[in-house]
């Protein structure tokens, strides 16, 4: 068995604890001295590998933008021992994590110091990921997350116990709110773009008898705006579920980091189309058999947004969040 099939088995085993322990832990091979080291999962579902050290000078707490760093002493098993805690605080990178992990493991089986081991490889990959919290997201990317946020706001300003786990964007699947009765797809428009960009056959596909409203937001920048920080920080208020919140913004790849932070936009005209059979689309059934022809892989297109003002039925957000979870 690998190393990353190990950790697959480990992670799919462990949840957040539910009682006074701070972590729920699986013992990995690899051994400093005559203990284990361990991945574990905390009380917010954060990932973390744990490396047993000698009781000497500890390390200085650390936070990044992705992974952090402290010591603890810790006990498994009725043992205590001292831990090098390297902690992933984003779970848009739990599989990069696991490769973390992995160069952790081989650094200090070769190490007479686990403890300057773990903190060199800790460097390597910080320096890997900042660049990516520093390249943020792009201008489409967060006008979409705007588009999506201010979604999310009207649909609880509606519902105020919508579960936020409703809101499925962030994770890549059809539709970007998957609700009890209807699915919801957003699309960010910049103020002269003349077509929306549908992703895949099952992005206007309807599913299990639920209605789809595909909503095309006109998203500008403006100094009189608001930004992304405005809108999470509005949520964060009044969403029940915070740590599916926070994973749901690290999924979307949203740092507080990003460049973007300061961007601040206005919505404009708004069109909300109920989608149907008449709708201008390609889904699975537009081809012969309910299938793309062998050796398409993922489609992708453009609708003019003139071909959908037929369609419009309604102009706002509180009009579609209350059709949405009505």
């Amino acid at each position: 068995m690998t190393t990353r099939d190990l950790l697959s088995r480990g992670w799919a085993v462990l949840s957040p604890p539910t009682d006074h322990r701070k972590y729920m832990s699986f013992p990995l091979g690899p051994q400093v001295g005559r203990t284990n080291c361990r991945i574990a999962v905390d009380r917010t579902g954060a990932r973390h590998v744990l490396v047993p050290v000698e009781q000497n000078d500890a390390v200085q707490s650390q936070r990044g933008s992705a992974l952090t760093v402290e010591e603890h002493h810790l006990v498994f098993g009725g043992t205590e021992q001292s831990y090098v805690d390297v902690g992933c605080v984003r779970s848009d990178l739990y599989y990069e994590f696991d490769g973390v992990v992995q160069d952790i493991v081989d650094a200090v089986q070769g190490s007479s110091d686990a403890r300057q081991a773990t903190l060199e490889v800790v460097g390597r990959w910080r320096r890997l990921f900042g660049t990516a919290v520093v390249r943020g997201l792009t201008a489409e990317a967060r006008r979409g997350l705007f588009a999506e946020l201010a979604c999310l706001q009207e649909l609880l300003a509606v519902q105020a116990s919508l579960n936020v786990d409703s809101w499925r964007g962030p994770l890549l699947e059809p539709h970007d709110f998957e609700l009890t009765s209807a699915c919801v797809e957003v699309k960010a428009s910049g103020t002269i773009s003349e077509a929306v960009r549908v992703h895949g056959l099952e992005q206007l596909e309807l599913h299990d008898g639920k209605c789809l409203y595909l909503a095309v937001l006109t998203i500008a920048e403006d100094p009189q705006g608001r930004t992304i920080p405005d809108l999470v920080a509005d949520l964060r208020s009044v969403v029940a579920d915070l740590h599916t919140f926070a994973g749901r913004l690290l999924s979307a790849g949203w740092s507080d980091e990003d460049p973007g932070v300061n961007s601040r936009y206005v919505i404009g005209p708004v069109s909300v189309v109920p989608v149907s059979a008449e709708f201008p689309r390609i889904v699975r059934n537009s081809f012969a058999g309910g299938n793309s022809p062998d050796g398409v892989g993922r489609v992708e297109y453009s609708i003019d947004r003139a071909a959908l003002v037929p369609h419009a039925t309604m102009a706002s957000l509180t009009e579609l969040a209350t059709k949405a979870v009505a």
